[in-house]
C-alpha cells in the first residue's frame, strides 16, 4: 500500500511538472504569437518602405536624393528589425520543440506509471 501511495506520489509530482511544462509551453505561444505578429507589421512596413522608395526613385530621381538615403536608412533599420524578430522567432520555436519534447517524455513516464500503478493495484486487489 505505501509503494501504491508513493506511486501515486510520483504521478501527482509529473502531473505537476507537466502542467508547469504546458503553461510554459503556453508562454511560449504567446511570446511566439507576438514576435509573428510584429514579424507581420515589420514586412508590412518594408514592403511599404520599399514602394515608397520605389515611386520616390521614379518620380524625383534628381531631387530626392537625399531623401532617398533617408528612406534607405529606415530600410536598413526595418531589415535589421526584421532579421532580429526572426531570429527570436526562430529561437522561440526552438525553445517550444524543446519543450514539446520533454513534456511527451514526461506524459511517455506518466503513462508508463499509471500501467504499473494499475497493475499493482489489480495484484494487490487481487
Amino acid at each position: 500500500l505505501s509503494n501504491a501511495s508513493h506511486d501515486i506520489d510520483v504521478l501527482e509530482a509529473k502531473n505537476r511538472t507537466l502542467k508547469e511544462g504546458l503553461k510554459e509551453m503556453e508562454a511560449l505561444q504567446s511570446g511566439y504569437d507576438e514576435l509573428a505578429e510584429q514579424y507581420e507589421l515589420v514586412v508590412e512596413e518594408k514592403e511599404a518602405l520599399d514602394e515608397q522608395l520605389e515611386a520616390t526613385h521614379l518620380e524625383r530621381e534628381a531631387k530626392e536624393n537625399a531623401s532617398l538615403m533617408e528612406a534607405q536608412e529606415a530600410r536598413d533599420l526595418f531589415e535589421s528589425r526584421l532579421k532580429e524578430a526572426v531570429d527570436d522567432l526562430e529561437e522561440l520555436e526552438c525553445e517550444r520543440d524543446e519543450i514539446r519534447v520533454e513534456l511527451g517524455r514526461v506524459e511517455a513516464e506518466v503513462i508508463k506509471k499509471e500501467a504499473e500503478f494499475e497493475k499493482k493495484q489489480t495484484e494487490f486487489d487481487s
